[in-house]
């Protein structure tokens, strides 16, 4: 927990689960800005680390994200399907979220299903 501006309490709560062989599911919850990214970086960059390259994100509970926030999931994207061939999925948007993805032009650039079990069959399919 970091204390942002004007002393109020910022949150990021972040868990991983193996949701099926060779899938992590990573739940992010609360907001994704200039106070949290790294900490949403470092997490993810661990899960790499540790081989994890199948990464789907359960974003029900994401309540903002800001510039910062995009640069780390284009990076991870990245990382995980040009580098090792995995992929990166999000799902669960909730409308104030995918507003901002659409508005920032960012909704084409990323992979991104309504539920968890579309998440969970976009990731386990393999790249042609």
């Amino acid at each position: 927990m970091k204390r942002g501006l004007l002393g109020v309490f910022i949150l990021l709560k972040l868990d991983h689960v193996n949701a099926a062989p060779g899938i992590e599911l990573v739940k992010v919850a609360g907001e994704i800005d200039a106070h949290t990214f790294e900490e949403l970086e470092e997490f993810l960059e661990e899960l790499m680390d540790k081989g994890h390259t199948r990464l789907v994100l359960d974003m029900t509970k994401t309540t903002y994200i800001s510039s910062a926030g995009f640069g780390i999931l284009v990076e991870t994207a990245g990382q995980t399907e040009g580098e090792t061939g995995g992929s990166l999925v999000l799902f669960g948007l909730t409308d104030a979220v995918q507003h901002v993805f659409d508005q920032m032009g960012f909704t084409p650039m990323f992979k991104i299903t309504k539920t968890k079990d579309e998440a969970l069959a976009m990731s386990a399919t393999k790249p042609s």
